[in-house]
């Protein structure tokens, strides 16, 4: 329950006024808190389209809930959040309950989500929010789209924020703020490191927090590292049929040695062929400026000719059934 930042308050905890376990819901032993869950897997597009405040995915004070490749886009106000209390439960002598911090929430792990266009009605937020102590949590291997707005963030750690590591994040944000790690509401032991962005803004000020291997791309063309990354995150090719195709497969710019082997996701059922060629393409065969994958084996090569090339999904009578949004750059 977000109300309940102790599990199973004893007689040792007493609220203000000096209220104690006489006055809480459950007794101990009853109350748990939410452990080792999973939110993995979804394709959500458009939630909180009618409560505007709602994220699409909200977890309060849990432990070891797992949140990976997910999809989520088009949302009002955040598409994750996690945590539940300000810092004012963190047992400093001018907490709510001095030197009695609150510890029900932590090792949870934030990883490898795809989050497209978000804060559209609302901000303050991020695409990640993360709120009160929550000691071994991680946000790794995520890639974040957004149009820079005023108070919008990639990353928003909100007051008492703490415990939280991140590495390996993709930001297409614009000149957006990165990270918001600015001295409010103590948070503090929170470092994030080898993030590829377009952006330079990062707010910093708060104790012990650290943002390291900041690598700007402005353009948002990005190098083979940045593009693993993003192909990464978001469903799994045994769940990419959720969603288009044009969702999923290279949604990003990337350039590449011509002819190597292009990390891009291959969806795991599919029966028709997928093609690396130039925009506009009609006619598909392979030869220096066309590459088909090996759907079997999940493999393509990028064509030798340098040059821009889009990925192409036919059906099984060879009709185009998509063109990617992204671009391969082939150098």
């Amino acid at each position: 329950h977000p109300q309940h930042v102790y599990e199973g308050d004893g007689p040792e905890i007493k609220h203000p006024s000096g209220v104690g376990i006489e006055k809480e819901k459950y007794p101990p032993g009853v109350e748990g808190v939410p452990r080792n869950n999973e939110i993995s897997n979804n394709y959500i597009d458009g939630a909180g389209v009618l409560f505007h405040g709602q994220n699409a995915i909200m977890a309060f004070f849990v432990e070891g809930l797992r949140i990976t490749h997910n999809t989520v886009r088009n949302i009002p106000y955040g598409p994750i959040s996690v945590g539940w209390s300000w810092w004012n439960f963190n047992g400093d002598s001018d907490s709510i309950i001095p030197g009695i911090p609150t510890r029900v929430a932590g090792n949870n792990q934030i990883n490898y989500n795809r989050l497209i266009d978000y804060g559209l009605v609302l901000t303050d937020t991020g695409a990640i929010y993360l709120l009160g102590s929550m000691p071994g949590t991680t946000v790794n291997g995520n890639y974040v789209v957004a149009s820079s707005k005023y108070m919008l963030n990639a990353i928003h750690p909100d007051e008492g924020t703490s415990g939280v590591t991140g590495r390996d994040n993709v930001f297409d944000i614009g000149s957006m703020n990165n990270f918001e790690l600015n001295d409010w509401g103590r948070k503090n032991n929170i470092h994030f490191d080898n993030t590829y962005t377009t952006s330079r803004t990062v707010r910093l000020g708060a104790p012990n927090v650290s943002v390291t291997n900041l690598r700007v791309h402005t353009s948002g063309i990005w190098p083979v590292e940045a593009f693993e990354i993003i192909e990464n995150s978001g469903l799994e090719p045994e769940y990419m049929d959720l969603a288009p195709l044009e969702e999923v497969i290279l949604v990003a710019r990337s350039v590449v040695d011509a002819g190597s082997r292009v990390p891009v996701k291959l969806p795991k059922s599919f029966s028709g062929s997928i093609w690396f060629a130039p925009m506009d393409t009609q006619e598909f065969k392979p030869g220096p400026n066309m590459t088909k994958a090996d759907l079997d084996k999940g493999v393509i090569y990028a064509p030798m000719e340098a040059g821009p090339y889009k990925l192409f999904a036919l059906d099984d009578q060879g009709n185009i059934i998509m063109q990617s949004k992204g671009t391969l750059l082939c150098k």
